[in-house]
């Protein structure tokens, strides 16, 4: 019987495999969700062709849509914190009414969220910077 905790190692050790196999083909690759029941696991696996200029797909795509967002380029793969949890900007959504801004935690599962908590953060983050420092 599989336990939840197991898979923390098999995730990290199946995107490195499929990283390098996706690598050799000029892809990426991305492990989706884990399921599992008694005897058998299946992940969902995504493979993307990777930009001629090899920017990442998620970071190309990110380019060419954050202005339209009210979202700055330097954003993408910085980390956000909410509720206490890191996660870190990882993509866009851009099929997605309004949760566009995709967000992935520390295991690995990916969330979406709306522009707008992303932009409060970072400005909130900005104005903390900005204040002089108390005595």
């Amino acid at each position: 019987m599989y336990q939840k905790a197991w898979f923390n190692g098999v995730r990290s050790d199946l995107q490195e495999t499929v990283n390098t196999y996706a690598t050799s083909i000029g892809h990426q690759a991305e492990l989706g969700n884990i399921s599992y029941q008694e005897g058998e696991f299946s992940v969902k696996l995504t493979f993307r062709e990777l930009p001629a200029d090899g920017t990442p797909v998620e970071q190309a795509l990110w380019n060419r849509h954050c202005m339209e967002l009210g979202l700055d380029k330097e954003w993408f793969g910085q980390d956000v914190i909410n509720r206490g949890e890191t996660f870190k900007v990882v993509g866009l959504s851009i099929t997605s009414r309004s949760k566009k801004v995709l967000i992935q935690g520390r295991d690995g599962r990916r969330y979406r969220c709306a522009p707008e908590f992303i932009q409060t953060f970072y400005r909130a983050q900005a104005n903390r910077a900005n204040l002089p420092e108390s005595r």
